[in-house]
């Protein structure tokens, strides 16, 4: 479902929608446009031990079930900082290349907003 900026309005004005601070010019057509914390909160999949865990417990290697998930235990264990690029290789999906992170195809990176977003619970 798409909201529009109208939409994206009423929701964080009658507190459907939790975004602090809001930002004041950066409400489009049908999105929010949020801000991008420092380029040290980027983290990305350490995919080799999420991997020897699954197999542990006989599951596929680089499937993360999260219906199950506890995210926190997931989160310390098996998130880390993406590799500079000086230790990338061919095969590696993100990298930090001076102050900027470079996504390849099928890369996927968790970053931290400056703004903090949610709905009530």
């Amino acid at each position: 479902m798409y909201l529009s900026d109208v939409d994206l309005r009423e929701a964080v004005a009658c507190g459907a929608l939790i975004v602090n601070p809001l930002p004041d010019k950066e409400i489009g057509p049908t999105s929010i446009d949020l801000h991008l914390g420092s380029i040290d909160d980027a983290l990305v999949w350490d995919l080799d031990a999420l991997a020897k865990m699954n197999e542990a417990y006989g599951h596929k290697p680089r499937e993360l079930n999260i219906a199950r998930m506890a995210y926190n235990f997931i989160a310390e264990e098996y998130l880390v900082k993406p590799p500079r690029e000086a230790e990338a290789t061919n095969e590696t999906l993100v990298f930090c290349r001076e102050d900027a992170v470079v996504l390849r195809p099928h890369g996927f990176v968790l970053w931290q907003t400056q703004e903090i977003v949610g709905t009530p619970c």
